[in-house]
């Protein structure tokens, strides 16, 4: 197989930096200066009162979900996953894959050897191929070698012997290649050459047959993996500590995956004036201009520059934001370093720009390019250190939870936060949706 197969998983388009670069360049011959962002300054953040207006974007107009279909439901499941896999990438892996094994593989060795030679496989079977991994993620054996086993009726599938001998599919995926191996990459210094004509073709079709609802999200994402590989990452607060990190934009409501690009640590990927999380956002970003989506992220992603750009385009944005990051004056720091618990505070830029400070256990800080200062009502469950706070001080006061006119203490109470705050709560988890229906599916078969 090609070497690092798990990395097919992640990457985004190469094609998106190039198509969101056109979009300002387009029309360049007919005008003599090109189309620029306004330029971020310093911003002047000031203090505003409380309101209930609804944010700058208009209602999201863009009927949201699948299009371009001719599927009902008397189609099969296979109908709606060729959507995502069409014949024609089913039949370039095929051509690629029998180019490289016929290639690595000496026939005449093999005769000698008394092992079966390599025949080229046709597109049935490497459709088989696939639903074979398929099947592998949804039923998860300790060693491959017991999906074959003929002797236990525990482990039995004929499914998979009757269709492929354990030395056939071992053929097959070791020299699975997801490219022309007799193409040379353009960019020799692409560290994805390998997988992007895969990765490219299967985001152009999430892209073409779903438009996603107004919510959408930007979030890291692990892909597991434990063999050697210059791309991998360590990070010790994940679920997944070990393995590739990926970009993906996703859905907020389903977690359906629109875009994803792996971290690589290419320096094209950086931004020379604002830096890798620009680059990405704006990458990931770039067929949306326009469509009066509100996008998610965390604080990695969020940042002045970035925010107001995405205003300039069309494009709302909501996320948390480090203190540092914000370029607070000394006033306003001083300002949300007074708030007391529960207490809100607002503050506007000239850019436009809200940032939304809520002071819980500590202090919350929202940036947002869209929402007004406004609140909604949430339900929050106690800490325990709150409770036994609140039932020490009832021992002060000599008061008894026996006692019936004592009311007991509520575990859930009823609070104001702002509405940015709110919603960031509540659509932020689309790309951990993602991450959960992934991990039911994953195929436990060592890369080469």
């Amino acid at each position: 197989m090609d070497s690092n197969l798990d990395d097919t998983i992640s990457d985004s388009s190469q094609e998106s930096d190039d198509d969101f670069d056109s979009y300002y360049e387009e029309g360049e011959g007919e005008e003599e200066e090109e189309e620029k962002f306004p330029a971020i300054v310093l911003p002047d953040w000031k203090e505003i009162e409380s309101s209930q207006k609804p944010a700058w974007i208009s209602d999201y107009t863009i009927q949201a979900g699948p299009r371009y279909l001719q599927l009902n439901q008397t189609n099969k499941p296979y109908d709606f996953f060729n959507l995502m896999f069409p014949d024609c990438l089913f039949q370039n892996i095929m051509n690629w894959t029998n180019k490289k094994a016929s290639k690595d593989i000496d026939n005449r060795q093999r005769a000698k050897n008394k092992m079966k030679k390599w025949y080229p496989m046709d597109k049935k079977e490497m459709k088989a191929f696939v639903g074979i991994l398929y099947v592998m993620g949804i039923i998860k054996l300790p060693n491959i070698i017991l999906y074959w086993e003929k002797d236990s009726t525990l482990f039995s599938f004929a499914g998979i012997s009757v269709l492929f001998s354990r030395k056939r599919f071992s053929d097959i995926y070791t020299h699975l290649c997801l490219r022309d191996p007799n193409t040379k990459p353009e960019n020799s210094k692409d560290r994805l050459f390998k997988i992007n004509a895969f990765v490219n073709t299967i985001i152009e079709q999430s892209q073409k047959y779903y438009l996603p609802e107004c919510e959408i999200v930007i979030d890291e994402s692990m892909i597991p993996f434990h063999g050697r590989n210059k791309l991998v990452q360590f990070m010790p607060l994940k679920p997944i500590r070990y393995g590739f990190k990926a970009f993906l934009l996703c859905e907020a409501k389903t977690g359906y995956v629109l875009g994803w690009k792996l971290f690589t640590g290419d320096p094209r990927d950086v931004d020379e004036d604002f830096g890798l999380t620009y680059k990405i956002v704006r990458t990931l970003c770039a067929d949306l201009t326009g469509n009066n989506n509100i996008l998610y992220t965390d604080r990695f992603c969020t940042g002045l520059q970035i925010y107001t750009d995405l205003k300039y385009l069309g494009i709302g944005a909501c996320g948390t934001i480090q203190a540092n990051r914000a370029q607070l004056s000394e006033e306003v720091s001083s300002r949300i370093k007074q708030l007391t618990p529960n207490e809100i505070v607002y503050f506007k830029s000239k850019q436009g720009l809200l940032l939304s400070c809520w002071k819980d256990s500590s202090v919350v800080m929202m940036l947002s390019n869209c929402y007004e200062s406004g609140t909604a009502e949430t339900t929050r469950r106690r800490k325990r250190k709150e409770i036994e706070k609140l039932e020490r001080e009832r021992e002060l006061e000599n008061a008894s939870e026996e006692d019936p006119d004592v009311p007991d203490i509520e575990v859930k109470v009823k609070l104001n936060i702002p509405i940015s705050i709110y919603d960031y709560n509540k659509n932020m988890s689309g790309v951990d949706l993602f991450d959960q229906k992934a991990a039911y599916y994953g195929v436990l078969l060592r890369s080469h």
